[in-house]
């Protein structure tokens, strides 16, 4: 957690006037999206869950784009595929572990083993990922 998070709220509201700039350059609209969507926001009660899954589908609809591929260049347009992709995963283990308060057990549960079964559907599988799987199957009690 952030001991002071007014510089922290101060810079959310800068990207979300970014990601409201239709003239922005795409190059910087991405990086608004992206930090828009961080679990740090979650972590300090800047944003609400339902205002993060918000955010990370305005990220979703930058990324399908026709130009994006154009224009992106191809480490920030990975970036932003692997921040969608780990999104929930980044969320069990950034934000629910350390405060359960934020989502019903229920769907924490469905997410977790949502989880589970795509990353044992990868062929291959950085180790994060990997190390996160076994946790969560032993946390589902899955082993």
């Amino acid at each position: 957690m952030v001991q002071d998070t007014a510089y922290l709220r101060r810079a959310y509201e800068c990207e979300c006037r970014m990601v409201a700039d239709s003239t922005l350059p795409m190059k910087l609209a991405a990086r608004a999206y992206l930090n828009s969507s961080l679990t740090l926001l979650l972590k300090n009660h800047i944003l609400t869950y339902d205002e993060y899954r918000k955010n990370l589908e305005r990220l979703r609809e930058f990324v399908g784009r026709k130009e994006f591929e154009k224009e992106m260049p191809d480490d920030l347009a990975e970036e932003c595929r692997k921040q969608l992709d780990d999104a929930d995963e980044n969320f069990i283990f950034d934000v629910y572990f350390g405060d359960t308060t934020v989502l019903k057990r229920s769907v924490a549960d469905s997410m977790m083993i949502a989880i589970v079964n795509k990353n044992m559907a990868k062929p291959r599988i950085d180790n994060l990922s990997y190390f996160r799987t076994l946790i969560l199957k032993m946390y589902l009690k899955m082993m």
